[in-house]
């Protein structure tokens, strides 16, 4: 605290100053004062306003107080200051400041620590004393003792404290009513259970919190009034909330004590959930007794505990007769202990378990039911009871047992349907894996049969067929199976078969049994059957009844065209390739819809000059996991099919397009595409190709060449040349492919419009080993050129194939020799850098006169190769190369001697051979002989001298 200026004296208290500084009271005054102050209960005080409040006067009560005397404090040896609490020290000086300032008075409480160490409360009332001039001179003031008041008041807080936090915890709503019923207090309870605060319920009888029409008011005054006589009360009543909801609760009213009144204490206790427990209780007593389903509850060892009626009901037990025994009693023998035992695994796994189960009746009756066991648990997880619920499903298994039959089976013939046919192939194919036994599956079909319905009518039709299956049924053992697919169709399945032939009997005995007359209204009718046959097990082990069902029909369709009254059996390996060309069809039509087929084209060139004629427009397929394919995998499925027509029109127009292009950017490109017997057929081919020229008007017709092959152009000669025609009135050129494989006359071959002659090559591959297509080939270039046609040689693969075709006099070819087919893209850098063989380029035609020499070497090829066949083969009496040996001489024979060049050729060429013949003469004894080291000896010496004598004859080919 700080030094405070003592102010002007104020006109409150008169002060004398004797002169020494010290203030002195009037003597009167004094001494009253001082007698007053010694006999004061209280502590009083004056003390300067300084820091540390320096004593003028304090009285003896200080000692009680403090534990130090009055001397202590005058003399200021002690101070209120070096007292105070702590907590209080800083408070004290601020308040007294504030109340001077005001001139007021203050009042304190605080603690003063006693000489002892012990702490005293103390309540301070003192004021300022000041001059007249109204500055502060002293302060005067009393202290009280009031620790013992203080504790005891903290005491009675902490009683009230316990009370208020017992009164508003209890789980109970506690209401205090007056002896009129007026609430005087609640506690939180009720504010949580009606939604008021608190003080509204003050003073407000119980009726306000009534539901109206569900409280008897007057019962409960009578029971307050009871209750506060002394007499515990306990009765419902039902609120209403601030929200105009209403509940029950139950009451407890009990007399006591509150605040020295006389009151009663009021518990109450929401009982919504016991209401409806209670009524869920009654409901399920309901149920319990008036359910269609018999319940049964048993104790965790299966003793029945409980049943209801409908229980008695359906087993025929009274309640009586079950209580107390063993659930087992109402088990039948149907079912195995095993089922017994998953039914009670799975009930300790899930805490259920729900299905059809075979019950037994009182006497014995056994019945089905549906069943449904729940596991009930007490608080410690243990089973504490089974409750079974079942209903006997008699009927409906009657029910199924009709639909499933009607299901199953037709409804004129009560045979087995195409559906339970299916399950009984299965069943048998299961028997045939299991004792590699045989199945044999029938498809029959009536013939005949139409005409009874047409003739007679449905109804008679009706009656025939089942008399006809009555009699057919009787021929049958127990374990085959007759199935009516509907109409005139039936599917016989002959299980249980060792062998395939054991089916044949049965299928003879079944064409006869049909085939006897049937006498229906006084109407003589009769049939035939056509059955095709199949069989189990097959190559494909993965075949499925209904693959099984359509061989059989393929198969039956195969014995009516034969002639019908007979059986046919299936064929799998046909049935597979069908299968296999199936699949292959769609997967080329996926492939048209990728756009996964593309064009390369192969030149046709002028074998001795090198120009190029034109290109082959060749179709290839880019599969994306087997890569590019060649026709020959994929044209043979679609040549017969739509989907032949589909690529070949794609190819036609891919080519048409490809052509234009290349004449739109300068580069005059004829193509040739090959055409179908079944494209050029189609209606209205000229239409379209000419609408496709139209859509390329770059392109000029006459660069567009379509190749037929030979077979199909004369296959229908006056339909194909008329087409043809229309085509090269457009200008579209024509080319007959594969020549010399077909049987064209000459008389054809002039009036087919074709310009251009296509040599298979078959003929080209062998014509220097084989006489015979060396002939042909001569024969075809002559025929040619008395026709006025041009002739392209295809499959050129070697120099020496080339070389021989153009002193044939065959100029143009195409094939590997001159190059591969290749996209549209490589055909220009071909072009400028492919050049013929030298060979090529010096192969003039050769004479007529000098052609035998051709032939010649071409023969003796053919008896090297004979002689070679034979040797290896160990046969020595083939007679083939004397053959080929004697047309050598032959060849020989027709040369001119007088040609010099000739002349001198022909005299070695005769020697030579005439001693490899002698050589080879050795052969058939050393053969004869297995003599392997003399064979090979004489073959090694005829191979060389072959050599000479090829190297001499080619000089002049």
């Amino acid at each position: 605290m700080s030094t405070r200026d003592p102010g002007t004296p104020g006109a409150a208290k008169e002060v004398v100053d004797d002169g020494d500084g010290l203030p002195r009271l009037a003597l009167d005054a004094g001494e009253i004062f001082r007698v007053l102050a010694e006999n004061a209960p209280n502590v009083i005080y004056l003390c300067r306003n300084d820091e540390r409040y320096r004593m003028l006067f304090i009285n003896s009560p200080v000692a009680d107080l403090t534990g130090y005397s009055p001397a202590d404090f005058l003399a200021d040896r002690i101070s209120f200051v070096d007292l105070y609490h702590p907590e209080d020290a800083r408070r004290i000086p601020c308040e007294v400041d504030q109340a001077i300032a005001r001139r007021e008075r203050f009042d304190l409480v605080y603690r003063l620590r006693h000489r002892k160490g012990d702490w005293r409360w103390v309540e301070e009332s003192g004021v300022g004393v000041f001059d007249s001039g109204g500055r502060l001179q002293y302060l005067q003031g009393m202290l009280a003792d009031v620790t013992e008041r203080r504790q005891a008041e903290e005491k009675l807080l902490q009683s009230e404290a316990s009370f208020r936090s017992l009164f508003d915890n209890v789980q109970e709503t506690v209401y205090v009513q007056d002896g009129e019923g007026r609430f005087l207090t609640v506690n939180a309870g009720a504010e949580r259970m009606y939604g008021y605060p608190r003080d509204w319920f003050a003073g407000k009888s119980p009726e306000v919190l009534s539901a109206p029409g569900h409280n008897d008011l007057d019962a409960v005054r009578r029971a307050h009034a009871r209750a506060l006589a002394g007499t515990p009360q306990s009765i419902e009543f039902w609120g209403q909330r601030a929200d105009g909801s209403i509940f029950p609760k139950d009451v407890r009213l009990a007399a006591g004590t509150w605040f020295g009144r006389r009151v009663v204490f009021a518990l109450a206790r929401d009982i919504t959930e016991r209401k409806r427990a209670d009524e869920r209780l009654r409901l399920a007593s309901s149920v319990f007794e008036h359910a269609d389903e018999a319940i049964m509850v048993t104790n965790p060892g299966g003793v029945i505990i409980e049943v209801n009626r409908a229980f008695s009901r359906i087993t025929g037990y009274r309640r009586s007769e079950v209580l107390g025994r063993d659930a087992r009693l109402l088990r039948s023998d149907r079912h195995p202990r095993s089922f017994y035992e998953s039914m009670q695994h799975e009930l300790l796994d899930t805490g259920s378990w729900r299905g059809e189960i075979w019950g037994q009746r009182k006497h014995g009756e056994v019945f089905p039911a549906m069943q449904t066991i729940s596991v009930v648990l007490d608080e410690h997880r243990q089973v504490r009871h089974y409750v079974s619920l079942f209903s006997d499903i008699t009927a409906l298994k009657e029910h199924e047992q009709r639909l499933e039959h009607r299901a199953l089976h037709d409804p004129l013939t009560e045979l087995p349907n195409r559906a339970l046919l299916a399950d009984r192939l299965q069943q048998a194919i299961r028997r045939a894996r299991r004792h590699q036994g045989v199945v044999a599956v029938a498809y029959v079909d009536l013939d005949g049969f139409k005409e009874i319905n047409d003739r007679h009518g449905h109804e008679v039709g009706d009656l025939f067929l089942v008399t006809l299956v009555e009699r057919v049924r009787a021929t049958l053992r127990e374990c085959d199976t007759l199935a009516r697919l509907g109409g005139d169709e039936f599917v016989l399945v002959l299980p249980e078969l060792t062998r395939r032939e054991q089916s044949g009997p049965v299928l003879d005995r079944l064409l006869q049994v049909i085939a006897q007359p049937l006498e229906v209204r006084s109407e003589s009718l009769s049939v035939s059957a056509s059955i095709g046959v199949t069989y189990y097990p097959q190559q494909d082990t993965s075949v499925e009844p209904d693959q099984l069902i359509r061989q059989a029909d393929q198969a039956m369709y195969q014995a009516k065209q034969a002639g019908k009254n007979r059986y046919q059996a299936f064929d799998a390996e046909h049935e597979r390739a069908m299968r296999g060309r199936y699949d292959s069809l769609n997967r080329i039509d996926q492939a048209l819809a990728n756009d996964e087929f593309v064009l390369h084209y192969q030149p046709k060139v002028n074998m001795q000059s090198g120009r190029w004629i034109g290109v082959e427009a060749l179709l290839r397929w880019q599969h994306p996991e087997r890569g590019l394919l060649l026709p020959e995998s994929f044209l043979p499925m679609i040549e017969q099919h739509p989907l032949g027509i589909v690529v070949g029109q794609k190819v036609l127009a891919q080519a048409v397009a490809q052509a234009g292009k290349w004449s739109s950017e300068g580069q005059r490109m004829p193509v040739s595409v090959n055409i179908s017997a079944a494209q050029l057929g189609q209606r209205g081919f000229a239409d379209m190709l000419k609408r496709l020229l139209s859509d390329h008007p770059e392109l000029d017709a006459p660069d567009l060449e379509l190749e037929v092959t030979e077979t199909s152009a004369f296959d229908d000669f006056e339909r194909f040349s008329r087409v043809m025609a229309t085509c090269c009135d457009m200008g579209v050129r024509f080319a007959v492919d594969d020549f010399g494989t077909g049987y064209s006359s000459l008389s054809y071959l002039k009036k087919l419009p074709a310009s251009t002659l296509k040599i298979d090559r078959s003929f080209v591959r062998d014509l220097l080993d084989d006489p015979e297509d060396l002939a042909i080939l001569d024969g075809i270039l002559r025929l040619a050129s008395s026709v006025r046609r041009r002739v392209v040689a295809e499959g050129v693969e070697t120099i020496a194939q080339g070389r021989a075709l153009l002193r044939l006099g065959c100029e143009f070819g195409q094939g590997f020799a001159i190059a591969r087919p290749m996209p549209a893209g490589d055909l220009a850098q071909w072009m400028e850098s492919w050049r013929p063989p030298s060979s090529w380029q010096q192969a003039d035609a050769l004479d007529r006169q000098h052609l035998p020499m051709l032939f010649a070497l071409v023969e003796h090829r053919a008896w090297m190769a004979e002689l070679c066949r034979c040797a290896r083969a160990g046969n020595p009496t083939c007679a083939a190369p004397d053959l080929r040996a004697a047309r050598f001489e032959q060849a020989l024979d027709r040369l001119s001697a007088s040609d010099a060049l000739w002349s001198q050729v022909l005299g070695p060429a005769r020697s030579r051979h005439a001693a490899m013949v002698e050589i080879a003469a050795r052969l058939p004894n050393l053969i004869a002989a297995d003599d392997q080291a003399g064979v090979h000896d004489v073959l090694a010496r005829l191979e060389q001298a072959s050599s000479e004598l090829q190297s001499l004859l080619e000089v002049t080919v």
